[in-house]
Order: C-alpha cells, then structure tokens, then sequence
C-alpha cells in the first residue's frame, strides 16, 4: 500500500477534486483509495492541472474523488 499526502482540495458538488504527492502511475479511472480512517472511495477521474507546469506535476496528480474527501493523506 501506498500513502499519498493531500496537497489540496476543492469541494465539487459531492465530490472532492484533489492534488496529491504521489506518481501519477498509481492512478486511473475507477481505482479504489482509502482516506486515513480506512474509508473506501473511487477516482473518478485522473488529470491534469493547467496552471501548474509539466515539471512540478511530475511527482504530483490531479484526482476527482467521488464522494467527499476530508484526509490528510490517501490510501492507494
């Protein structure tokens, strides 16, 4: 198992778009994570994050959550 520390969040809705530090790798569409209580969630989708450049996004992903995300670390 993987942790991944949450750099930062945006409530969407009900769902929670967030930046992690992590390989990007570890991600994709419909892959279940944990919050640090054990709680299950899914990624909804993987992306990419405009403003930031390539480079500083090289160790870093951009996740649509489903459901509301409250963690200071991610579970994959």
């Amino acid at each position: 198992m993987t942790i991944c520390k949450l750099l930062n969040t945006l409530n969407i809705g009900d769902n929670t778009a967030i930046v992690v530090e992590g390989s990007r790798e570890l991600f994709r569409n419909g892959i279940g994570v944990l919050d640090d209580e054990g709680k299950p969630f899914e990624v909804m989708s993987v992306g990419m994050d405009e403003i930031i450049h390539s480079d500083d996004m090289s160790n870093k992903a951009s996740l649509l959550i489903k459901g509301r995300f409250a963690s200071e670390k991610l579970f994959v």
